[in-house]
């Protein structure tokens, strides 16, 4: 498939102006794909590129479709360990999913959650924690104790505070859990 794909970009690349829509078609499919052949390199400029090509067709820096592309951007810069653009791409991807979808939409929330992440393999360890503990807030805003999301960012959360060495804060987060689901069970 590599092979194909490579031959795909070669012949975009040599036929399709930039702001032909299947330029960026092709770049919507060679960028994830460089991504998980871990081609980070090679994917980063072309998700630039990618990113581009769209604010350029849509004639607006704040496009709609611009928001999975720079998740994937974002992605790609963290485990390029480019922090700031990763941080960058990051924020520019929530502001855009908190514009059109609100802040306690589950995209929003999971963008702000992935950030959370990237800031604490960055070593920004408190604006992580912080991060995190709206996160968590805003999965029980939109979605209630007790669901999924918010389970599991709850436990992320715990695991990131013990390993910053607030263990205290950890058990405090895993006993509220604990709470609310014996509290759910027992109103059933």
């Amino acid at each position: 498939a590599t092979r194909e794909i490579d031959a795909a970009l070669a012949i975009a690349q040599k036929n399709f102006a930039n702001d032909d829509a299947r330029m960026i078609a092709t770049l919507q499919n060679v960028v994830p794909l460089r991504r998980v052949q871990g081609k980070l390199a090679e994917a980063a400029p072309l998700g630039e590129q990618l990113l581009a090509l769209i604010a350029k067709r849509d004639n607006d820096l704040e496009s709609p479709e611009l928001m999975a592309p720079l998740i994937l951007q974002a992605a790609i810069y963290r485990e390029m360990a480019n922090w700031e653009a990763s941080d960058k791409a990051y924020l520019r991807t929530i502001a855009l999913h908190d514009k059109y979808y609100g802040d306690a939409h589950p995209k929003t929330v999971t963008a702000m959650e992935e950030r959370a992440q990237m800031l604490i393999k960055a070593g920004r360890v408190p604006e992580a924690l912080a991060l995190w503990g709206d996160v968590v807030d805003l999965w029980i805003y939109g979605l209630g104790t007790n669901h999924l999301r918010e389970a599991l960012s709850r436990r992320g959360y715990a695991e990131a505070l013990r390993n910053a060495g607030k263990a205290d804060e950890a058990a405090a987060q895993e006993k509220l859990r604990s709470e609310e689901h014996t509290s759910e069970l027992q109103s059933r």
